[in-house]
């Protein structure tokens, strides 16, 4: 490559740091041109004293366009509007109002059977065994039919796999008894699509907001048995591995499994394999 041709400066990058670098070194540096039409920039003709400025501006920009979008979500989550760009599993958009959730009753039926399952003291293994048995798609692998999103091989090859994770959210999630939960996770900032958890008590609930799926006794008794759930001890070790064993079939990463009740057995173990035979 000996040229990079942009409509204009925002078009090669908002961040006013990494964009004057490439521009004034690293395009230099590999002998390559770079031109932005509208800004009138040619580095093969000095054309770009002005650029600095503009790239400070397009980051500006870009950061007011932020507060703005984010300022917009905040409203939309005080009024109880659901924003996000899928629905919970369990729930469909109401076609006639993209920000409020109806429910999908083949799923909602499931939902149900979970609750109901983790109440009688079912394992969440033995949940994922059974949903298995009766192959009910995965929330991913029903989205991938649905909406053809969240495609991966991982998906395509075990689509009725449940994991404890996904179980977890389930059973915790409030959406359930009718509320809307928002601002759980931003980014740390507008050049970072990287999302963080904020603390509780940013968390934006409204109640009621729609039709619920689970009773609210239910849940919350769900919730006390998790609290008094047996939780695994969890043995302080170094992996000195970690990170550079893969599994020689798949590829993914070898994870070290640790088993307390026999003396600290530890071995390195697939983690695809261990979940998903």
């Amino acid at each position: 490559m000996n040229t990079v041709i942009t409509k204009d400066l925002s078009r090669l990058g908002r961040d006013y740091l990494t964009t004057g670098y490439y521009i004034e070194h690293y395009f230099p540096l590999h002998g390559v041109r770079y031109i932005a039409i509208n800004d009138s920039v040619d580095t093969e003709k000095n054309e770009n004293d002005f650029a600095p400025f503009r790239n400070i501006m397009n980051e500006w920009y870009a950061r007011d366009i932020s507060k703005k979008i984010r300022s917009a979500y905040k409203t939309k989550a005080l009024n109880g509007e659901f924003t996000g760009a899928y629905p919970p599993y369990g729930y469909d958009k109401n076609p006639n109002n993209k920000h409020e959730l109806v429910i999908n009753h083949k799923q909602a039926k499931i939902v149900r059977l979970i609750f109901t399952m983790y109440l009688n003291e079912t394992t969440l293994y033995g949940i994922s065994k059974i949903l298995k048995l009766k192959k009910v798609l995965t929330p991913r692998a029903d989205l991938h039919k649905t909406n053809g999103v969240y495609q991966s091989k991982n998906v395509m090859k075990y689509p009725y796999d449940w994991g404890s994770t996904t179980l977890l959210s389930i059973l915790k999630n409030e959406v359930y008894i009718g509320n809307i939960i928002c601002n759980k996770h931003q980014t740390s900032s507008f050049k970072s699509k990287k999302l963080k958890l904020n603390p509780k008590s940013e968390w934006i609930i409204t109640k009621n907001m729609h039709e619920p799926i689970i009773n609210v006794d239910q849940f919350n008794k769900v919730q006390q048995l998790m609290i008094h759930k047996k939780k695994t001890t969890i043995v302080p070790h170094e992996n000195i591995f970690k990170g550079k064993l893969s599994c020689s079939d798949c590829g993914m990463t070898m994870s070290l499994s640790i088993r307390p009740d026999r003396g600290y057995h530890k071995s390195f173990a697939c983690s695809t394999y261990r979940r998903y035979t």
